[in-house]
């Protein structure tokens, strides 16, 4: 920990693997578990904001599920030969350890790597050699007895596992992207594994019931996911610096309008794609004046500060791109529930909205400070 510079991740691993290191050589795993507990204890202590980091969730999840279910799987089958047992043992490690993480990495990075047990047998072998290797080249370093010849072949060794990620990380079919995963899904899938596991464990026919009804929990979520997301109809108005960018959905189906920059809003659109496992119907460089939002309407003005003679009253006007206005009369001849102004806007001006907006009692929604804006219709 102290050679790695003490950071964040290295403390939790290394008192988290301390902890298992101790309990394993206890043989005993109802003490695994206990050391595990005391580990997670010993570091929320140290840091309370542990527990809402990704990697940390992660960590304890992948050991206590490799605790817990690699001893199962491998009692599937326990063959004779050394040969195959050690990759057979490698296999089920890997299988526990994603079984554990895959519905949390679904939920925080909405993809799968299909070839993660080949990576996994091929690399680990390979991290023994390296961490033996690399204790060794840092003592011999510090005594000044180095040989050119060991700092080369540990150099190779690196170098020859760089190759191999490389390349199974080249194998993009084999990468399922964007997926879309609730956190309800998250919850019903590690209910089911837990639950399914445990009557592996016991043979109960009480727990096998439950299986049952989590996996009828689960499809059952899905549909109604699936149902929700073919029946909703929103507006979204993102918070993108100096710039404007809408989506308009109509069930499953996005109309996205932006001005400038594409590029720049892609990764905001990819998100909101894949939260609501929606699909882009069109995409057009400019943001139109009026939106229709069911039977109300939603008004937009830009820089050329261009309203009057609209025979409307829309109940959501949108600011953007510093409009130069009285926004006092513009309230009054159209009487608005709600004005946004977006983060093309001047500050100094959002500020002078702002005011304008309490005196008269109407909501405002600033996307810099409030984040982006979502109305249902």
């Amino acid at each position: 920990a102290f050679i790695a510079g003490l950071s964040a991740s290295v403390i939790r691993a290394v008192t988290m693997f301390t902890a298992v290191a101790v309990s394993l050589l206890a043989k005993n795993t109802i003490n695994t578990y206990k050391t595990l507990i005391i580990s997670v204890f010993i570091l929320l202590l140290f840091n309370p904001y542990y527990l809402f980091e990704v990697g940390f969730q992660l960590s304890y999840l992948a050991v206590f599920f490799i605790v817990w279910i690699q001893p199962l799987i491998y009692k599937l089958w326990q063959p004779k030969s050394k040969i195959i047992n050690y990759p057979w043992q490698l296999f089920t490690v890997s299988i526990a350890a994603q079984l554990g993480v895959l519905p949390l990495s679904l939920y925080y990075f909405h993809q799968f790597p299909g070839l993660f047990f080949i990576a996994n047998i091929i690399i680990i072998p390979f991290l023994g050699i390296i961490l033996g290797l690399g204790i060794l080249v840092i003592f011999l370093s510090l005594i000044n007895l180095l040989s050119p010849f060991i700092a080369n072949i540990y150099e190779q060794i690196i170098i020859i596992l760089n190759s191999v990620v490389a390349v199974i990380a080249k194998q993009e079919s084999f990468l399922f992207q964007n997926i879309s995963f609730s956190l309800f899904s998250v919850l019903s899938v590690y209910l089911f594994i837990i639950l399914f596991f445990k009557w592996i464990e016991t043979k109960n026919q009480i727990i096998f019931k439950y299986v049952l009804i989590a996996i009828l929990v689960f499809q059952s979520n899905l549909i109604l996911e699936k149902y929700y997301s073919s029946t909703t109809n929103e507006i979204v108005i993102f918070n993108t610096s100096r710039k404007t960018a809408l989506i308009n959905r109509k069930g499953e189906n996005i109309d996205i309008d932006y001005s400038n920059d594409y590029p720049k809003i892609k990764n905001s659109i990819k998100n909101y794609l894949i939260g609501t496992n929606s699909q882009v119907k069109s995409i057009q460089n400019s943001i139109k004046n009026v939106y229709s939002l069911s039977t109300k309407k939603l008004l937009v003005i830009d820089s050329l500060s261009v309203y009057k003679n609209l025979s409307i009253e829309p109940e959501i006007i949108l600011l953007r791109d510093s409009p130069n206005l009285n926004l006092e009369r513009l309230i009054k001849e159209m009487n608005p529930k709600i004005i946004i102004a977006d983060a093309s806007n001047y500050k100094s001006s959002v500020l002078l909205w702002q005011k304008t907006c309490k005196k008269h009692n109407i909501r405002f929604h600033y996307t810099v400070k409030d984040g982006a804006f979502v109305r249902k219709y």
